[in-house]
């Protein structure tokens, strides 16, 4: 998975479940950013918080692009 990209995790877990895990993860980063006792873990903690928070964004977008086209 080295070289998967945000539509291919959409792709492959669907993207009500990205967008969904992926909110619940970066929530649980949050206490993460408070605790790290270094800057390079800081560092390292906000790189892999922005990781997953892309993938839930375009988790998000997606779902967000079914509703319109079911709405119409």
């Amino acid at each position: 998975m080295s070289d998967a990209t945000p539509i291919d995790i959409v792709t492959r877990y669907g993207s009500r479940r990205v967008a969904l895990v992926g909110a619940a993860v970066v929530y649980l980063f949050l206490p993460l950013i408070a605790i790290t006792p270094t800057a390079l873990l800081l560092a390292l903690v906000l790189a892999a918080m922005g990781f997953v928070d892309a993938q839930a964004d375009v988790g998000m977008n997606a779902v967000g692009v079914r509703v319109e086209v079911d709405v119409g």
